[in-house]
Formats: structure tokens, C-alpha cells, sequence
């Protein structure tokens, strides 16, 4: 591996730390990058400090044990480790970055992976995206929990936390943050709010495999496909008078879905009033017999 020039690195992760925070994929002190700077130097972002605002005279110099060779103003990051532990995993990674964009992050939080062939951009740039099961934050615990991916996959949504990418060059790590980030977007957008994606199917994700081995992209995992492409035929624009219930097809199913839905709620709620006005008639019937026997003087039976 040809390694990048030390004030080059440091230039280029102080500019993705500024992009990361234009994104809003970081906020406060969140997310961490580095990149190797040589077989056994680790140049990375300190602890404590907003990724958009740090200075060159922060940046920590580690070797792949995490000894600090080059202090910065600033300590190094607890999850620093993490970073280490992916180039212990794979040697032909030379960049990581770790943000917390809100959507993918939210997917990260529902335990759901990113692996839906929707997208041309996403099967080719970073392929399926894991979960890795939950670590807390700084403990040794995180390395371990991305150990797994790093041979197969080109990030990892982190359980509960965030996101984290890799690559051979800095540039692309955070280039594959941004694709994971619309990925997450596209899918969110398309599964739960529209209701509906059209996935690639086998046919059509073979040749884009095909470009991702021409363009040197070993990982990723192996894609997920349908049995049969909805994309064969082209889908044109309604012209002319169109009634409000045409206007989209799946209109009516929608309105006959929320009728039905209204239904089973009036049902349930009448259902519900009437148990409880039995049990008011029941409390009341036992306070007028127990009234009834106090005033009797008597038992009460």
C-alpha cells in the first residue's frame, strides 16, 4: 500500500471534518476519522472537539497498538480503537470515519439493515450495510462488535449508536458516509412513507456487480435481489381529466384500507362501552344492596 503524505492527511481530515458537520452528520463533539499514514501510523481526530473546528496542531499520531507517537493539543479519542481494529482486520483498508447521520443512525437504532436493491448508486458504491450488535461507546467492546464486517462489508451501522465506513483512501470512507446516509433515506422514504420500491432484480444487479469488480470494490456483501424485475416497462405521466380517486392508483385501496381500519375501531369501541357500562351497573347495584343492608341494620348477604 502506497501511503498519502502526512500534511496532506492532516488537510484532508480537517476539510471532511468540516463537510461531516455541514451535513449534519455530526453534532457537539460526535464522530471521529483517521487514516494511515504510513505501515504502522495512525493519524486521527482528537477527543473533545467539534469536527468542524479543529485545528492541524490537534491531531493525534498513534501507531496500530494505539502508543501515542505524536501528541496532539488534544487526547486521542476513546474510539480510537475502533479505527484500529478494522486496519488489524483488513490491510487493504487505509481510512475510517464514524458520524452519526440522523437517518442512517435511526436505522441503526431500529436494528435494521440496509440491504434493499433500490438504488444503482447504493449496490454499487457500498453494497448491503450490517448492523453490528450493540457496544457501549469508548469500551473495548466496540472493536469487537465491528471486527466481523470488515472483510465483507464497506461500513456497519453501529446498534444504538452510529455509523461507521471504510475504505482504502480517506476521501472514499467519507464518500461511502454519504451514500450510506442517502441509502438510508431513499429506503425510509420508498418502504415506510410511499409503501412501495421497486427492487432490482438478478438480472439487472449482475452487470452492476460486474461494474463493481471493474471499479475494484471487493466488498459489500452479496446483494440481495427480486426473482423478477417490476422495471421492464416504462411508467408514463396521466394526461388529460383525471377524477380524485384515479389520481393515483393505490388511492382507493388506501381510503378502502382506513375505512376498514375505522370500522374495526367503532366495533372495538362500542364494544369497550358496553363492558364498562355493565361494570358501572354492577358497582352501583352492590353500593345501593350495601346501603340498602346498613340502613336495615342487618347483614349484609
Amino acid at each position: 500500500m502506497d501511503y498519502p503524505d502526512r500534511a496532506q492527511v492532516s488537510a484532508d481530515i480537517l476539510e471532511i471534518g468540516r463537510r461531516l458537520e455541514a451535513h449534519g452528520y455530526v453534532v457537539a463533539n460526535d464522530g471521529n476519522i483517521s487514516c494511515l499514514i504510513g505501515p504502522d501510523r495512525v493519524l486521527s481526530t482528537p477527543t473533545g472537539v467539534s469536527k468542524g473546528r479543529m485545528q492541524e496542531d490537534m491531531l493525534v499520531e498513534t501507531d496500530l497498538e494505539g502508543s501515542v507517537i505524536r501528541a496532539g493539543t488534544k487526547a486521542p479519542s476513546s474510539e480510537i480503537r475502533m479505527h484500529l481494529r478494522v486496519y488489524q482486520e483488513n490491510p487493504e483498508l487505509g481510512a475510517v470515519v464514524h458520524a452519526h447521520p440522523v437517518t442512517a443512525t435511526c436505522f441503526a437504532a431500529a436494528g435494521i439493515c440496509l440491504d434493499e436493491p433500490i438504488l444503482t448508486e447504493a449496490v454499487t458504491a457500498v453494497g448491503s450495510i450490517p448492523v453490528a450488535r450493540f457496544a457501549v461507546p469508548g469500551t473495548r467492546e466496540v472493536p469487537d462488535s465491528v471486527a466481523p464486517f470488515c472483510r465483507q462489508y464497506n461500513g456497519a451501522l453501529l446498534a444504538n449508536h452510529g455509523v461507521i465506513t471504510w475504505a482504502p483512501q480517506l476521501e472514499l470512507a467519507f464518500f461511502r458516509m454519504e451514500w450510506v446516509e442517502m441509502y438510508a433515506q431513499a429506503t425510509l422514504i420508498t418502504r415506510y412513507l410511499m409503501g412501495r420500491s421497486n427492487w432490482l432484480s438478478g438480472t439487472e444487479t449482475q452487470p452492476i456487480e460486474e461494474i463493481r469488480r471493474r471499479m475494484g470494490i471487493r466488498l459489500g456483501g452479496e446483494p440481495v435481489y427480486a426473482a423478477d424485475s417490476p422495471n421492464v416497462e416504462d411508467v408514463l405521466p396521466r394526461a388529460g381529466l383525471v377524477t380524485p380517486e384515479a389520481a393515483d392508483p393505490r388511492t382507493q385501496a388506501l381510503l378502502d384500507g382506513v375505512e376498514k381500519l375505522l370500522r374495526q375501531s367503532e366495533e372495538r369501541l362500542e364494544r369497550l362501552s358496553a363492558r364498562i357500562a355493565r361494570q358501572a351497573a354492577a358497582q352501583a347495584a352492590d353500593m345501593l344492596r350495601r346501603e340498602r343492608g346498613a340502613a336495615d341494620g342487618g347483614e349484609i348477604r
